[in-house]
């Protein structure tokens, strides 16, 4: 009932504006991006692909990836117990989702996913989800989807410089640089940005019996965090049709992690990440060897260290153990596209990935208690092919992933195995008439299990599983797309059956005196839904956008059947209003609601416990400066107007009202 309101009120109120003025020196880079399926004489763009372009994205305000959930259809990003912000996707978990910057994996294959806060967004020129797995250059344990981050570039010959600056209530500052310069084929783009936040905001009415919280306190405890990143790409064009590009992406940090509210303090985590460091180089090119085939190629290295201190009380003054993180990743991605003719191609791909981890575990005097290592490769090959003739498209192909684990810290027993999985996907899309297309999708893909899944015993939080088994997933999607006049709609439907999820469970005192969870091949699961998103232009002073999801999702857990799964909202959606009453001035409201939800009671697992939904409305207004010689942007923001207290997992509390004001310009 709150969503439904919230709906009514925000369709009501109408409040932003159109940006209708883009920058022609602007352009999203795609070498190397694995979005681009090797449609070599006409890209096939098929609909279940949803971008988020510049303009949106610098309108969010967002100082990363991890505030974005409003603009992703059917996505969801929450703050887990390690303090993490993840993606969800159509119910598919961070681990079972695809994540790429310029083409080169994101996700840390050591755990096989990512903590968004730490992926700013000050050179990203667009954002592009799948969602589904229908792409031959994702490479392996792509099961649920892939989300692509492309970097930007000028376009034209010149150079032009940027900076920002921004602060907020919560004593959240930010600033960033910009330098992009183009003569003739060469193309350079060079940036800087720096964050320092003093927590998160607590909601003014959070409930008494909070634990780990002081009510009268300003921020949730423990929520700090710091970050500074660094990046730059040089690229030259041979000629028209071929290039080669490097690139070196640089992040460093630190965080806290914010203690769960729904159990004692002793049995929350009380974590922080005091280093957290990632340095990316990569490189890639794109040739024309013939009028018949395209060779591209990617190549990385990898290196990603971090530092969990876990904590005896919450004066965060003694540390009682911790764990230091060192992964070295080092792969690569070689793309053939022939032509066949102007309706059909194939591509022909092979992805390969190999990845060094080492674990020491240190005690509360700074001794060494542990020392592990492990180490794993990846072997993707895959053979696609498009049809695109007078307004429709196909597009199918067929991948064969292979894991080969090599070191296993611990558990030598399981070192030198390997595990192979098939995967399928097609799609297809009709223009059945001039403003209509109807589409329709499936894939069948696998998981191979994470290292630390299957092996790590996280601060001997968990009992390490070295026999789990990979996940399996079958996703369906239909629908149809329509736009004409300023207006665009795209309904869908999905279905996906997922097999052998890897789940948590608590053991009993007999199964392990400590009672440490483990992770088992435990569950199935059934999420049918559908899926909306739409946009209405109707002159330039006037847009409302959106999205809106419902799921149902259920499945089966130790052979019982359940009706609902946990933490699988069934309500998800963004809605922003725009309007420009007058020149140079913009004001938006914008709202993002998630559905009730529920999650097993961590003191009697056959139970579940609701979690309420919750709808938060945000506003923001700006004043666009021009002058000779530059132009910009201020603007002011709240967001979570009300002050709304929500959870979207037990325990782990959503920020309060945030005012946030800033000034970009460019030169």
């Amino acid at each position: 009932m709150k969503i439904r309101i919230a709906l009514i009120l925000l369709m009501a109120i109408g409040v932003n504006y159109a940006q209708n003025t883009q920058d022609s020196i602007v352009k999203t880079y795609h070498l190397g991006e694995v979005e681009i399926t090797g449609f070599k004489i006409e890209e096939v763009p098929m609909p279940q692909i949803t971008k988020i372009d510049y303009w949106d994205l610098r309108k969010a305000d967002a100082p990363d990836l991890a505030q974005l959930q409003k603009n992703i259809p059917s996505g969801r990003i929450r703050t887990n117990s390690r303090g993490e912000s993840i993606l969800f996707l159509r119910g598919a978990g961070e681990r079972q989702l695809g994540l790429f910057f310029d083409g080169v994996p994101y996700n840390v294959p050591w755990d096989n996913r990512f903590d968004l806060t730490f992926l700013p967004l000050d050179v990203v020129g667009e954002i592009s989800v799948s969602q589904n797995a229908s792409s031959v250059l994702y490479g392996a344990n792509v099961l649920g989807g892939a989300v692509n981050i492309n970097t930007y570039e000028r376009s034209t010959n010149g150079s032009n410089g940027s900076i920002s600056f921004s602060g907020s209530n919560s004593e959240t500052y930010s600033g960033s640089g910009s330098f992009d310069w183009k003569k003739d084929n060469f193309n350079f783009t060079a940036a800087a940005a720096y964050l320092d936040s003093k927590g998160s905001i607590l909601p003014g009415n959070s409930p008494l019996e909070l634990q780990s919280q002081d009510r009268d306190a300003k921020y949730i405890t423990n929520t700090q965090r710091k970050r500074f990143s660094l990046f730059s790409r040089g690229e030259w064009w041979f000629n028209e049709s071929s290039k080669t590009g490097l690139s070196i992406n640089f992040v460093t940090g630190s965080k806290g992690v914010a203690p769960e509210t729904h159990v004692a303090t002793a049995d929350a985590r009380l974590w922080r990440y005091p280093e957290w460091n990632r340095l990316t180089v990569s490189s890639n090119s794109k040739f024309r060897l013939t009028k018949k085939f395209d060779l591209s190629t990617v190549i990385w290295l990898d290196n990603f260290g971090q530092k969990i201190e876990t904590y005896s009380d919450l004066t965060f003054s003694s540390v009682t153990e911790s764990q230091q993180d060192k992964d070295l990743t080092f792969g690569g991605r070689a793309s053939l596209g022939y032509s066949i003719n102007e309706h059909h191609s194939l591509l022909a791909v092979i992805n390969y990935s190999s990845t060094a981890h080492n674990e020491k575990i240190l005690n509360a005097l700074g001794g060494q208690t542990s020392d592990l290592d492990y180490s794993q490769n990846f072997l993707s090959s895959g053979l696609e092919y498009s049809y695109r003739y007078e307004g429709f498209s196909i597009l199918g192909g067929g991948v064969f992933d292979l894991s080969m684990i090599n070191k296993t810290g611990a558990f030598a027993e399981y070192g030198n195995t390997s595990a192979s999985a098939p995967g399928v996907f097609a799609s297809a899309a009709w223009e059945v008439s001039p403003g209509w297309e109807v589409f329709a999708g499936f894939t069948y893909r696998n998981r191979f299990p994470s290292l630390r899944e299957s092996f790590s015993g996280a601060l001997n939080r968990f009992k390490a599983n070295p026999d789990l088994k990979p996940e399996k997933g079958t996703l369906t999607d239909f629908g149809v797309k329509f736009g004409r006049n300023g207006l665009t709609l795209k309904l869908s439907g999905f279905y996906n059956i997922y097999s052998d999820l890897i789940s948590q469970i608590r053991l009993t005192a007999a199964q392990d005196a400590q009672r440490r969870r483990m992770r088992i091949n435990l569950a199935d699961a059934t999420i049918i839904g559908s899926e909306l998103v739409f946009e209405y232009k109707p002159s330039s002073f006037i847009a409302i956008s959106g999205n809106l999801t419902y799921m149902d999702a259920r499945g089966k857990s130790d052979g019982v059947v359940e009706d609902k799964l946990d933490n699988k909202p069934e309500v998800l959606g963004g809605v922003t209003i725009e309007l420009k009453p007058v020149n140079r001035i913009g004001i938006s409201l914008e709202s993002e609601f998630t559905g009730k939800q529920v999650e097993t009671n961590p003191d009697k697992p056959a139970e579940k416990i609701e979690i309420a939904g919750s709808a938060v409305f945000n506003f923001r207004i700006s004043y666009s400066l021009v002058a000779a010689g530059f132009s910009g942007d201020v603007f002011v923001r709240v967001n979570n107007i009300f002050d709304h207290y929500r959870i979207y997992q037990l325990g782990l509390i959503e920020p309060g009202r945030s005012i946030a004001g800033g000034i970009s310009i460019k030169l």
